[in-house]
């Protein structure tokens, strides 16, 4: 006895039916995406006196809006301790960032801290746990030439700069500190804020994102107008949007005054005379039968108030 129908379209059928599934779980999935409240990413970041001495005040900002965490290293302040007397711009920085890091270590600020000398590889032998294979080093780090292979050249970075990666590569690594999730699922990364060059290739070594003072203010207002984006997004998947004509003042018909068209007070004054009045607008004790409309005046429109119902 032959099977019944055709196999090959019960086949298509099938694949037809589990194509339409997927996509309506995709659906689903993309739907209930977007009634997930976002969250603002934030920047996890270390910082040198370098930065810190241009635009204390914008990481003071960016600290109390949440938009980064700030981590100072404590060797940083023994370069603002250098750099606190005198006048210029650099000097005034440096003393405010100096009170500012103090009253975090004596009345603690959420999202800035000081990391203290516990906080950070006692070696630099610890330290080269963590130096990338020369085949994953970046073409500009001291460890490669204009070629791009490696030359053997400056194996060791300068002390000043072992120090800050000391505590860089510590929080990175060994702190056991929570780091939070972006929407992505990804974990955010530290990200070593310095306008240092030497030290920017430095941390490329040892695979610690470093960036100077423009390029994270580029990548906060970046996240400043996605969040935003997605928080429109977010309001307008939970808030729908009325039906047309239901908006206060709109074409719907209804008689608010000066909403619509001929929705204004008296109705439109060019109505027929003899066209009975509607019941609801009648005043006053009289029937509503015994008024009429008056017609525009023969010199055109009537300025001022003036009567618009005779009896």
């Amino acid at each position: 006895m032959e099977p019944r129908g055709n196999p090959k379209l019960l086949e298509r059928f099938a694949v037809a039916r589990l194509q339409y599934t997927v996509n309506e779980l995709q659906t689903q999935v993309d739907h209930d995406r977007n009634l997930i409240p976002p969250v603002r990413k934030v920047f996890h970041c270390i910082a040198d006196e370098s930065v810190l001495t241009v635009k204390i005040a914008g990481f003071k900002t960016w600290v109390s809006e949440g938009f980064i965490t700030l981590a100072v290293p404590f060797c940083t302040l023994d370069a603002l301790d250098d750099t606190k007397k005198g006048t210029d711009a650099k000097n005034v920085n440096s003393r405010e960032t100096i009170r500012y890091l103090e009253r975090c270590q004596v009345k603690p600020i959420r999202g800035a801290k000081v990391l203290s000398a516990g906080e950070m590889f006692m070696s630099w032998a610890e330290c080269e746990q963590f130096r990338l294979p020369e085949n994953l080093t970046p073409p500009s780090s001291p460890l490669m030439d204009s070629n791009g292979s490696g030359n053997g050249l400056g194996s060791i970075p300068p002390v000043w700069i072992q120090k800050i990666l000391s505590y860089t590569l510590y929080k990175m690594h060994s702190s056991g500190e929570r780091r939070s999730v972006s929407e992505d699922g990804a974990e955010d990364p530290t990200i070593l804020v310095t306008n240092y060059q030497e030290l920017r290739n430095w941390a490329a070594v040892f695979g610690v994102k470093a960036v100077d003072l423009d390029t994270i203010e580029r990548m906060i207002d970046a996240e400043s107008w996605d969040f935003q984006s997605r928080k429109q997004r977010y309001e307008a998947s939970m808030n729908p949007a009325s039906p047309t004509g239901s908006g206060r003042g709109g074409r719907s018909g209804s008689f608010s005054k000066g909403g619509g068209r001929g929705g204004g007070r008296g109705g439109r004054r060019n109505s027929r005379a003899s066209e009975p009045i509607d019941p609801e607008f009648s005043r006053g004790n009289h029937s509503a039968a015994s008024y009429t409309l008056r017609g525009p005046p023969p010199g055109g429109v009537a300025r001022g108030r003036g009567k618009l119902w005779e009896p």
